[in-house]
């Protein structure tokens, strides 16, 4: 499991060395925080373990695209074209890996200075090729100097390529293969109202949704288990009962009965029924049904689809949900992520306050963090922990929404 991020000389992020992740992590902020370049950073370290950071492998990973320049840092008083350092740490079979790499920007490609990759506290490889060092695979000895135990030579391999990808699958470090794979199919998530309607295409159609939302018929046609009565993990009642006018929902095609022939067909459309219509005319589709049951069923099916990334990232929540449908799914979204047995780590932005009140935070794997810019435009953060004083709060009826919109928990533009 994912426990922690590093990441420095990123957009505002000028230097967060280690920040301890839960399993669903939720950050707060004024607009220009830091929140999104967060996790974009976490979509370039994804990147740099597939070996290539470019046009191509951000816009698979959902990174806003510009040029390698907009990444780096550019405060004034510090140095331009300073190095990005992005880190991740995981837990896996009782051991800890740490992966850690170095990039220079330059007009046309981020550039590899450094990798190294740790297991428990030992290289196991690193590279540097700004000084042209052979990449080596070390251990300890037994009077504790590192010494080599293979070598490998670059071949062929430029500076805008990550050495970690090419050496996949050789001892020792086939031992973390699960993991790689995992950071390699990081994304970032946008749902947009029209793709998730289906009268517009999505971006990138990664399996099984979509960045934007265009594979939500299917997807939840696969979590849909009407004998059962369940979505996925959850109680499809339950569910529709937070929806509030669905009577149920299920997939099928697209025909002149519920839908006008002037608006684009996919090969599968949501159908739901409006417990409130004539029984006769009671049927619409994802087309003609309110946005923000959409946008619900979207993060819901992304927390339990069995294709999905087990480290994603959306970004605004709470986008088109009415803020207590935006409570309700955040604590759905919570009890999914947690159920599944995949153990995916999922982040999230949100400026919806009612959404923190779905938010179970005397459960450590649900963490909650605001980020803040100082004086200088640095982005900070720092995890809002359920302290003595909140519980307070909180006994006199107080919730965690309007602490935040009060100024108590950080994540606020002071104007």
């Amino acid at each position: 499991m994912l426990t922690s991020i590093g990441i420095q000389g990123f957009k505002s992020v000028h230097n967060i060395p280690s920040l301890e992740l839960g399993q669903v992590n939720v950050f707060i902020g004024a607009n220009g925080s830091g929140k999104t370049a967060f996790l974009e950073a976490i979509g370039v370290l994804s990147a740099a373990v597939a070996g290539r950071i470019d046009d191509e492998s951000l816009r698979f990973r959902g990174i806003r695209l510009g040029i390698p320049f907009l990444y780096a840092s550019s405060f004034q008083g510090l140095p331009l074209n300073s190095p990005v350092m992005l880190e991740a740490e995981w837990e896996e079979s009782e051991n800890l890996w740490t992966y850690q790499v170095e990039l220079v920007p330059e007009k046309k490609d981020m550039i590899f200075k450094s990798e190294k990759i740790d297991l428990n506290g030992d290289t196991l490889l690193r590279r540097n090729s700004d000084t042209g060092a052979v990449p080596v695979f070390v251990t300890k000895g037994s009077d504790g100097d590192t010494v080599p135990v293979a070598e490998f030579v670059e071949k062929n391999m430029g500076r805008d390529k990550g050495f970690l990808a090419s050496q996949r699958g050789i001892p020792p470090l086939w031992k973390g293969e699960d993991m790689f794979s995992c950071l390699e199919k990081y994304a970032l998530y946008t749902p947009q109202t029209p793709v998730l309607r289906g009268t517009a295409p999505d971006t990138v159609q990664k399996n099984p949704l979509g960045l934007c939302g265009g594979g939500l018929a299917d997807a939840a046609e696969a979590l849909i288990d009407d004998g059962q009565e369940m979505f996925g993990d959850l109680d499809t009642d339950d569910l529709l009962d937070r929806l509030g006018w669905v009577d149920r929902m299920r997939v099928g095609r697209p025909t002149d009965e519920i839908l006008s022939s002037g608006v684009p067909r996919p090969s599968k459309v949501l159908r739901f029924t409006d417990r409130f219509m004539h029984s006769e005319r009671n049927e619409l589709t994802a087309y003609d049904a309110s946005e923000g049951v959409l946008y619900a069923l979207f993060v819901l099916a992304l927390a339990m689809h069995p294709d999905a990334p087990r480290f994603f990232a959306i970004d605004n929540f709470d986008q088109a949900m009415h803020p207590r449908l935006a409570r309700d799914a955040a604590g759905l979204f919570c009890e999914a992520v947690l159920s599944n047995s995949r153990r995916p780590a999922a982040f999230f932005t949100t400026h919806n306050p009612l959404v923190l009140d779905g938010l179970d935070l005397s459960d450590e794997r649900i963490r909650l963090f605001a980020l803040d810019r100082n004086s200088e435009g640095h982005t900070g953060i720092r995890r809002v922990l359920l302290s003595p004083e909140l519980i307070a709060e909180g006994a006199k009826g107080i919730p965690l929404s309007r602490l935040w919109v009060m100024g108590r928990l950080g994540g606020v533009l002071n104007v």
